[in-house]
């Protein structure tokens, strides 16, 4: 029997879908436990990835067509070959990583800590967002339910935050924050603007939300994409009209506009 064999079953793993109920009950985080090689801990963050990329296939009804879901099925099973130690010492490594949770659900969202910042900065950050979440009202909150923030370190994302449409995830660059609390470009006015992006997932509009006259801020006039970014900066703005009085022509029409 061939040794990948041996491995696979000594891991008990016989499908990808094995692999992923598996991988869904461990905490791994960015940042290496202390009890686990380098090279281990690389090999099963190389596997988080695939397993999320293959539960995103699967219910993404546009990646099921062609081969790419058997294609991360084999590469899955492949990533096992890289894995040299039992079950039970991933299961006790990563079943309790210093005893704090890297997955946290809260009441507004689920929280992923996927970066090497210390965790008391992750909990912090998480209190802050819960709070500003709980004051969101009208067409704002219409965009919470089934909400998910990851934090990811730079490698992952260089820029302060996006949301990926794919994972129906908000991505968010802690490191790149600054200080303040509600000013712009602070942690959770990025998070409201990243929720304007996730609030056109959802709610398809009939005008032009890229058209010139819904220009704002500077960062508004930045080319993405998705065409996206003066509408998300106005889903941001007006939730805090009285400190952007210069722009209320455009938080007006935003508005009177918006489906």
């Amino acid at each position: 029997m061939k040794f990948v064999q041996l491995l696979q079953e000594k891991l008990e793993f016989k499908t990808p879908d094995d692999v992923v109920v598996w991988v869904d009950t461990l905490q791994i985080p960015k940042r290496k436990p202390k009890s686990i090689s380098k090279v281990e801990h690389d090999a099963m963050i190389g596997l988080y990835t695939l397993v999320q990329d293959y539960k995103k296939t699967k219910t993404d009804r546009f990646s099921n067509f062609g081969n790419k879901l058997n294609y991360t099925k084999s590469i899955i099973m492949d990533k096992l070959k890289q894995l040299r130690l039992p079950k039970e010492e991933y299961n006790t490594t990563y079943s309790n990583v210093d005893s704090q949770p890297t997955t946290i659900k809260k009441k507004y969202a689920t929280y992923i800590k996927f970066d090497s910042t210390a965790y008391d900065i992750f909990t912090k950050n998480i209190n802050m967002i819960e709070k500003f979440l709980a004051s969101l009202k009208g067409y704002h909150s219409k965009v919470l339910k089934n909400l998910k923030i990851k934090f990811v370190s730079q490698d992952q994302l260089r820029a302060k935050a996006s949301y990926k449409t794919e994972e129906d995830t908000l991505y968010i660059n802690a490191r790149k924050m600054g200080k303040s609390t509600e000013e712009y470009g602070s942690l959770v006015y990025v998070v409201l603007h990243e929720l304007g992006h996730r609030y056109l997932r959802y709610n398809n509009q009939n005008w032009n939300i890229d058209d010139t006259k819904y220009t704002t801020t500077k960062y508004s006039t930045v080319d993405s994409f998705t065409n996206e970014e003066k509408f998300a900066e106005l889903f941001a703005l007006t939730h805090w009209p009285k400190k952007y009085k210069e722009y209320q022509t455009q938080m007006d029409m935003f508005k009177n506009n918006l489906k």
